[in-house]
């Protein structure tokens, strides 16, 4: 049980410092995200925003014909298309106490979820439990390249949301293939 609990914290510590260091000490992250020029959005459409939500332009039709569809398909060829765009009409801290606090108990759940993964498997072999954490980073990464995929994110940006599972769940890996 004390192994346990050991592994639990060291992997939620890990994946909660790797987490900051990546995007508040190295430049990858901050240099994926372009910012949109100067008054580029008028400040008429986003008071027509009233909830926080995700928005996409060309929209999806409000009809599923065949006309509609191709309708969608021919604005998002000419362009500009906005995949994905987050609004939060009421503004938020970027740094507030709540969001680093979620953000720790969502590694922690994602550790214990790894933790009862790796269980399921007995895997008994140091070697064989780092590479299936390994073999967790990149399953987690490729929901990122599937994001490029479908909504177009530049190469860049999605490499930069590769490295982090990569990188911190190896990390993990390496401490927790031997407190296991």
């Amino acid at each position: 049980m004390k192994k346990l609990f050991i592994s639990i914290v060291s992997g939620t510590i890990i994946l909660f410092i790797w987490n900051a260091i990546s995007w508040m000490v190295l430049p990858f992250h901050s240099n994926s995200l372009q910012n949109l020029p100067q008054g580029a959005i008028d400040p008429q459409v986003l008071q027509n925003i009233p909830q926080p939500g995700v928005f996409h332009s060309p929209g999806l039709p409000a009809e599923e014909t065949p006309e509609a569809w191709q309708q969608l398909i021919k604005e998002s060829k000419r362009g500009p298309v906005v995949s994905l765009m987050v609004v939060l009409p009421k503004g938020v801290d970027p740094l507030s106490p709540q969001k680093f606090l979620s953000s720790l108990l969502l590694n922690l759940l994602m550790v214990i979820m790894a933790i009862i993964l790796i269980r399921l498997a007995q895997i008994e072999s140091y070697t064989r439990r780092v590479a299936f954490f390994v073999v967790l980073s990149l399953l987690i990464a490729t929901l990122y390249v599937a994001q490029m995929i479908w909504f177009g994110f530049p190469l860049y940006y999605t490499f930069a949301n590769v490295i982090d599972p990569v990188v911190s769940w190896t990390l993990i890996g390496l401490v927790l293939g031997k407190t296991l």
